[in-house]
């Protein structure tokens, strides 16, 4: 029931949000600059996410699979724009938005702090930025959905996609959701440890995140598949897939399929 409500709220807001795009805004302004009034909170999202819909899918994607409503509380790991912020924080405003960014990446840090006072001045809509930790990526068992969306590339590059996948564990709730969407290789060759071509082998993604404590609920491997993609480069319309974990702390006496088990881990 709750992903059918779920559903209906995602077909709302994508019908709200393709009257805002009538209005024409084709940017997201810097903090400061003097707007008409907004009479809807959708406003900030821009022409260019509403082409990348298209590709993301994110309503079906994240909002009803990932199972995302109003009383969640959603974490992005590694933020690298504001096509999440801008949906969650104001257009389908979640009940806490959390963006753990890299600190050391000035650039990218201060465009982070630059759109989450705009969306506090434009759309009184809160982003909760904070540092990226190794440690916890938020208070310990605060997070509802931690959202990884075409991350597990660069992790792996930088030697830390386990040390991610710890914290992140940390920081969700008893039953909740680590939400990874990635770009899919093909299984006619060994993963790349590095992901040098940015593309991951499903079951090795799989493997990796179950290893680290998580038990794989749901996939899904249609809605973002193409499979005319050639792979010669990470592209919005690349084929991808998404999994859903579980975080799992079952006692002692517990195995994944026991239904009592389960029950108790909800």
């Amino acid at each position: 029931m709750k992903a059918i409500h779920n559903f209906f709220f995602a077909s709302a807001i994508f019908a709200g949000s393709c009257s805002v795009a009538a209005a024409g805004v084709t940017e997201l302004p810097e903090p400061g600059v003097t707007m008409p009034a907004n009479p809807n909170p959708g406003y900030v999202r821009t022409w260019d996410d509403r082409q990348r819909d298209v590709y993301e899918h994110p309503y079906v994607g994240v909002i009803v699979f990932g199972n995302v409503g109003r009383d969640t509380t959603l974490l992005e790991v590694l933020p690298t724009d504001h096509y999440w912020s801008a949906l969650f924080a104001t257009a389908a405003p979640v009940r806490h938005f959390i963006q753990a960014a890299d600190q050391n990446d000035k650039a990218g840090w201060d465009q982070r702090v630059k759109e989450r006072d705009f969306f506090a001045w434009h759309n009184n809509a809160k982003v909760e930025l904070r540092p990226l930790s190794y440690d916890s990526l938020a208070d310990p068992t605060a997070v509802d959905v931690v959202l990884m969306d075409k991350k597990m590339g660069k992790l792996m590059a930088d030697g830390n996609l386990n040390k991610v996948l710890g914290s992140a564990r940390k920081a969700l709730k008893l039953g909740g959701t680590l939400l990874v969407i990635d770009y899919r290789a093909t299984n006619d060759g060994p993963q790349d440890p590095k992901a040098a071509n940015g593309f991951i082998r499903e079951d090795y993604a799989i493997d990796t995140i179950q290893k680290a404590g998580f038990v794989l609920e749901d996939r899904e491997d249609k809605l973002l598949a193409n499979p005319k993609d050639t792979r010669a480069k990470v592209a919005n319309d690349s084929d991808r897939f998404i999994l859903k974990f579980k975080k799992w702390d079952p006692p002692a006496a517990c195995t994944p399929t026991s239904i009592h088990c389960l029950e108790v881990n909800r």
